[in-house]
């Protein structure tokens, strides 16, 4: 889960950095016809004044439908390394009147918070790794065996 902090246009995606995230996303299994604006995203799931905050940031992929904007909090399916995680729902709109996702521990003071939103661990989420980003483990190999077949 994290925040969504940069969205890309097409021509941002097929020339940022001689064109990286548009390799990554063809790497990944996309077609060219799947790439539009906005299907690439950078997220923060960690915050607030730590000098390594921005050194946690992930691209990831976002079907156009979902329609991403900045602010926005997203849940994410998280893959290898040589595939893009996908942004798989917005969780909260950055416009959302009311708000049940914040950072954690609820203390501004503090470094390093991560994205938190509210009864998460009652669906199967955890933290996970170096920087405990809230995590979901895939509930079957289907999604799994389709992330490998695009390695093969």
């Amino acid at each position: 889960m994290g925040v969504v902090i940069t969205v890309y246009t097409l021509k941002k995606i097929r020339t940022l950095g001689k064109g990286i995230i548009y390799q990554k996303l063809v790497q990944s299994g996309y077609a060219d016809s799947e790439i539009k604006d906005g299907s690439a995203a950078i997220i923060r799931g960690q915050c607030c004044g730590d000098p390594d905050e921005h050194t946690n940031n992930k691209p990831v992929y976002a079907a156009p439908e979902i329609g991403l904007d900045i602010g926005d909090i997203v849940e994410v399916r998280m893959s290898c390394p040589k595939i893009l995680p996908v942004v798989v729902s917005v969780r909260q709109k950055h416009d959302a009147g009311t708000s049940t996702c914040k950072w954690m521990p609820d203390n501004e003071k503090l470094w390093t918070r991560t994205m938190y939103s509210k009864g998460i661990e009652n669906d199967g989420w955890e933290q996970y790794g170096l920087y405990n980003w809230w995590m979901k483990k895939p509930d079957s190999g289907d999604k799994i065996k389709s992330h490998l077949e695009v390695l093969q």
